[in-house]
C-alpha cells in the first residue's frame, strides 16, 4: 500500500487466531496428529487461501523447526 506495507500484520495475526486454537490443546483440537511439521503444512493451506504464502515454519523451540513450502 502507500506506507509500504504489504500486509498489515494485525490482520495475519487475526487470521492465525482464527486457525490456531490455544496451544495446549492441540490434540484435542485436530483431528491429526498436530507434530510441528503437520502444522506447518495445515497453516500454509489455510493462510496462503488469503495471502502469497510461500513457506510456513513452526517452531517446536528455540533450535527445532519444521517448514512447509508446495516444494517441499
Amino acid at each position: 500500500d502507500e506506507t509500504g506495507i504489504g500486509i498489515d500484520f494485525n490482520i495475519i495475526k487475526q487470521k492465525l487466531a482464527a486457525i490456531l486454537p490455544d496451544h495446549s490443546l492441540l490434540n484435542e483440537v485436530y483431528d491429526f496428529n498436530p507434530s510441528a511439521e503437520n502444522l506447518a503444512r495445515r497453516f500454509y493451506m489455510e493462510l496462503r487461501k488469503e495471502f502469497p504464502v510461500k513457506e510456513v515454519t513452526v517452531w517446536e523451540s528455540e533450535d527445532a523447526s519444521a517448514t512447509y513450502t508446495e516444494n517441499h
